[in-house]
C-alpha cells in the first residue's frame, strides 16, 4: 500500500471471499532536500516529451571550437558511459557501477559514488527531480541525493531484467520498465520519497 509523501507498507493479504480492509500510512519525513535548477533533467527533458530547448546551436562548422573531451567509461556494455543529464550547472552521467558528478565547463569530474549494480547497455539517462538522482540498474532503481551523490534507497524488481526503459517522474512518483528475456517483464510506479533517513539501502 503505497501514497506518495506517507510510509509505504507491504505483506500479504488473504481474502476469503467479498471483504473489506482498511490500512493506516504513517506521513513520511519532510524532505529536506533543495530542489535544484535543471537544463535537461532526463530524456526528452521535460513532461511534454518534446526534447525542445531554446539553446543556440552552431549553424557551420567554423563556428565550431571544442571545449573539451573526457574518457569516462570503457565499451558498449554495462562499462559504457550513459547520456548526461544537466543538473545545477553540473553533468550527471554513470558507468559501470558508478554515478558521477562532472565539471560542465572542464568536464572534470566533481564527484562519485558506487552504484548497488550497473546497467546492461546505459543506453538512459539518470533522471532528476525533487532533489534526486534516480538511475535504472539491471533489476534495480536506485535514487541519490542530488547535492552529495549519497544513496536514499534501493528498489529492486521481482522479475529483475534489464532497465531499458527510461525513468519518468510525475507528482511524486517515477515510472519506468524493466525487460527479462525470460520471464517477462514490469511496468513499476514508485513513490520518491526518503522513508527511513540515513538509510542509504533502504528497500522500496
Amino acid at each position: 500500500v503505497t501514497k506518495s509523501g506517507y510510509i509505504s507498507k507491504s505483506g500479504t493479504l488473504l481474502l476469503g471471499g467479498p471483504e473489506h480492509r482498511s490500512f493506516s500510512l504513517e506521513k513520511a519525513p519532510e524532505s529536506i532536500r533543495e530542489n535544484l535548477d535543471a537544463d535537461w533533467a532526463g530524456f526528452r527533458n521535460s513532461a511534454d516529451n518534446q526534447a525542445v530547448t531554446e539553446a543556440a546551436t552552431p549553424t557551420d562548422a567554423g563556428s565550431v571550437e571544442l571545449k573539451w573531451q573526457k574518457q569516462y567509461g570503457r565499451g558498449h556494455s554495462s562499462g559504457a558511459v550513459s547520456s548526461p543529464i544537466l543538473v545545477d550547472d553540473k553533468i550527471y552521467c554513470y558507468a559501470g557501477n558508478k554515478l558521477m558528478m562532472l565539471n560542465k565547463e572542464t568536464g572534470e569530474q566533481i564527484k562519485e559514488t558506487e552504484m548497488a549494480g550497473s546497467s546492461s547497455f546505459s543506453i538512459n539517462p539518470p533522471t532528476y527531480a525533487d532533489g534526486m538522482i534516480f538511475v535504472g540498474l539491471n533489476g534495480k532503481i536506485q535514487a541519490f541525493d542530488a547535492k552529495t551523490l549519497e544513496s536514499l534507497w534501493v528498489y529492486t524488481d521481482p522479475l529483475g531484467g534489464q532497465p531499458n526503459s527510461t525513468i519518468r517522474y510525475d507528482s511524486g512518483y517515477i515510472y519506468t520498465g524493466f525487460w527479462n528475456s525470460v520471464k517477462g517483464g514490469n511496468l513499476v510506479c514508485i513513490p520518491v520519497d526518503d522513508e527511513v533517513p540515513g538509510s542509504g539501502d533502504e528497500v522500496k
